[in-house]
């Protein structure tokens, strides 16, 4: 066998599991306060999606997501 047929290649990530990068973006490139304030809020939800799914269900853990009064 060749050495290209024994390597592993990872396959490519889906958009979904980076949508957070677009979003990142779009923050970053917004000057409206209040459009920044809900994008980060977004950016802060989908960051903690990837994290409980990279590290599965964790017992006792709270939902930690500000509420809007």
């Amino acid at each position: 066998m060749s050495d290209h047929a024994e390597r592993k290649i990872d396959p490519p990530i889906p958009p979904e599991k980076e949508e957070w990068r677009e979003i990142a973006e779009r923050a970053s490139n917004e000057t409206d306060p209040n459009k920044l304030l809900r994008l980060i809020e977004e950016l802060c939800s989908k960051l903690e999606e990837r994290e409980a799914n990279r590290k599965g269900p964790q017992p006792g853990n709270s939902d930690r997501r500000m509420t809007e009064s």
